[in-house]
């Protein structure tokens, strides 16, 4: 009885404990490299405390497995991939190969290579670009217009300057028309004067003439306030000897008429006397 028992639990304790613990679950196929060795680093790597085994997790040293169970068997995770070549570490090997053999274009053609790549940008450079250049476009066109009117704006002020000019030049000759006209003018009422002056003047030297050397018929009176008609004609006779003359005649004509006539005679005396008067 011992013995059986000693044997079943020799024979149980040559099992490992890998019936008892379920196997993990395999890894996933579409996992990184790195999360991967990640993940496999964490489930190697040993915990600081070890786990011990719940209680319904043990196993029982009264309890046999069933000889028909299938044995389960934990799968290995699949290898690690290599990893792949560092090209950061590649490229500072191959630096100083890469720099001595690098190809130095002369510089016009850089000149031309970066003109090329400013008009690529400039082509390539989106809505945005071509938005900036029409604005840029729509500027300059403003900029023109503006440039325009102000030219246009001085032409038109330089016109009202000249058309101003030219009133002011019309308005000087109106008044250079006015002043010689004013300068006739006077010119003619001077000359008008002076010949009226003149014909006064010669018209008093007659008088004078005519009166300078005359002698009364009568007196020999050289001098008189008026000289009257004598019997010989106007302006013989000084005004003395007119007067008497005068009446000489009238007393004529009174002697020579009747009394009827001599009323009528006196009257054509007066009448002649007025125009020896005259």
């Amino acid at each position: 009885m011992y013995h059986g028992h000693y044997e079943y639990g020799q024979q149980y304790g040559q099992q490992p404990y890998q019936y008892a613990y379920p196997p993990p679950p395999p890894p996933p196929q579409y996992w990184s490299n790195d999360s991967y060795q990640s993940s496999h680093h964490n489930q190697r790597q040993p915990s600081p405390h070890p786990t011990q085994p719940s209680p319904h997790q043990q196993p029982s040293p009264l309890s046999q497995p069933s000889p028909h169970a299938a044995p389960r068997w934990i799968e290995e995770p699949a290898p690690a991939p290599p990893p792949g070549p560092d090209f950061l570490k590649l490229v500072d090997s191959y630096r100083v190969i890469l720099d001595a053999f690098a190809p130095q274009a002369p510089q016009p053609q850089m000149d031309r290579l970066c003109d090329a790549a400013s008009s690529a940008a400039a082509i390539l450079g989106g809505p945005d670009e071509e938005a900036r250049e029409r604005e840029r476009e729509r500027e300059r066109e403003r900029e023109e217009r503006r440039l325009e009117e102000e030219r246009e704006r001085e032409r038109e002020r330089e016109r009202e300057r000249e058309r101003e000019r030219e009133r002011e030049r019309e308005r000087e000759q109106e008044r250079e028309r006015e002043r010689a006209e004013q300068e006739r003018l006077r010119a003619e009422k001077e000359r008008e004067e002076q010949e009226k002056a003149k014909v006064k003047e010669g018209v008093d030297k007659k008088e004078d003439s005519a009166s300078t050397g005359q002698v009364c018929l009568g007196c020999n009176a050289t001098s008189t306030p008026e000289w009257r008609r004598g019997p010989l004609g106007p302006r013989t006779l000084c005004n003395a000897c007119g007067l008497v003359y005068a009446k000489m005649i009238k007393k004529r004509l009174k002697a020579n008429s009747g009394t009827a006539d001599a009323s009528s005679g006196d009257s054509s005396g007066e009448g002649e006397e007025e125009d020896e008067l005259a």
